[in-house]
């Protein structure tokens, strides 16, 4: 039996921004994504509250409007990309947060990593 108290469930726009720096945390020490993630990833305050109000919305809000992301030329070797950005995402929010409201918003942006994976592949095409 484990003494762990249990994760707290992600809530609030102060939870996002938790999560948003472990991952930016991990995304640093990802040879894979640090080349994709950092040239756009300033450490300029506005960067991190757009970036904090965006991810607030995904993973709080019942919808979002607008372009998440700039526009890029199609990137290399897509499948891997996908899964170490999957991998960052997953570790960042289990080392801080659990919960069923948790595991529903993991699925959620799972889901939305996969869409964006497919749209990234047919433009390829």
């Amino acid at each position: 039996m484990s003494t762990d108290a249990p994760l707290p469930t992600l809530r609030t726009e102060a939870d996002v921004l938790t999560w948003v720096q472990a991952f930016y945390h991990r995304i640093r020490h990802d040879p894979v994504l640090q080349r994709v993630f950092l040239p756009t990833a300033p450490a300029r305050p506005q960067w991190w509250r757009s970036t904090v109000a965006f991810w607030h919305t995904v993973l709080l809000l019942p919808h979002y409007e607008g372009r998440a992301f700039p526009r890029r030329p199609p990137l290399p070797q897509q499948g891997e990309l996908f899964a170490h950005w999957r991998q960052a995402f997953l570790t960042a929010m289990n080392e801080h947060f659990g919960g069923l409201d948790t595991a529903e918003i993991k699925a959620r942006v799972l889901n939305l990593a996969t869409m964006l994976q497919h749209q990234a592949l047919a433009l390829q095409h």
